[in-house]
């Protein structure tokens, strides 16, 4: 018996020696906060794997990222983020095993754009929204404009939307929307409830559930341009006055 553990150990060894086995340890992390010297006009994700956080501040007039790099093997690219003709980008990319999680202050108002494929995102106090996330939450708040958000994997949620239309779309989570001022919604999801509160006004309510309830305590009318359009395979529809 101690023989045949003894060669399962080294083989695992020898595995390990050939493929790495920096994943099993607890990872290193490098973090750092920085005030950025250049103007900043929007916010860009383009993120492989980190959560990003941005909070919109009244009063503020220059950005502050803080970020935290996570890895496992070498140690990281450094230059995940820049600013380019007023467009501060986000990058995830900071070598192989590794993971950059951003947490930004910025003027109240920046749009923010882009995609990641693997985090949570959570946005306040923004301008117009138009974010694509693999798997991860996405979690709005006070957004001033359009927004425009998918995740294959996760959760959406909105607070204080108004300034424009608004689309949400997820294969795996429940939506839940509030708007402040009335607008056109269409909400998709796969596995999920929806839940929408609409300021009081005339809606015209479109539903679509396989698989759920439908309770709408709104006034709706037929005829109104203002179209709330709402679908789920698995789950109940709710629509109330915010």
């Amino acid at each position: 018996m101690r023989t045949v553990l003894g060669i399962a150990g080294l083989v695992v060894i020898g595995a390990c020696v050939a493929t790495g086995c920096s994943r099993l340890l607890p990872p290193q992390s490098i973090s750092e906060t920085k005030t950025l010297d250049q103007s900043v006009t929007s916010i860009k994700l383009d993120g492989r794997s980190g959560d990003v956080t941005v909070h919109g501040q009244a009063g503020v007039s220059k950005v502050t990222v803080q970020r935290t790099i996570k890895y496992h093997d070498d140690t990281p690219k450094q230059d995940t983020y820049r600013v380019d003709a007023g467009v501060l980008l986000l990058s995830g990319d900071c070598g192989s095993n590794c993971d950059v999680n951003y947490d930004v202050t910025a003027p109240a108002g920046l749009p923010v754009s882009g995609q990641t494929s693997n985090g949570d995102v959570q946005l306040s106090n923004v301008g117009a929204v138009s974010l694509t996330t693999s798997s991860g939450e996405i979690n709005l708040a006070d957004v001033d404009g359009t927004v425009k958000a998918e995740t294959s994997n996760g959760e959406i949620t909105g607070r204080g939307l108004r300034g424009g239309a608004v689309q949400a779309k997820t294969s795996n989570g429940g939506i839940d929307l509030t708007l402040l001022e009335p607008s056109d919604v269409t909400a998709r999801t796969d596995n999920g409830d929806i839940k929408l509160a609409v300021p009081t006004g005339g809606y015209r309510v479109v539903t679509n559930s396989h698989n759920g309830h439908r309770k709408v305590g709104i006034t709706e009318d037929p005829n109104s341009k203002t179209v709330l359009d709402l679908g789920t395979d698995n789950g109940e529809i709710s629509v109330v006055n915010a």
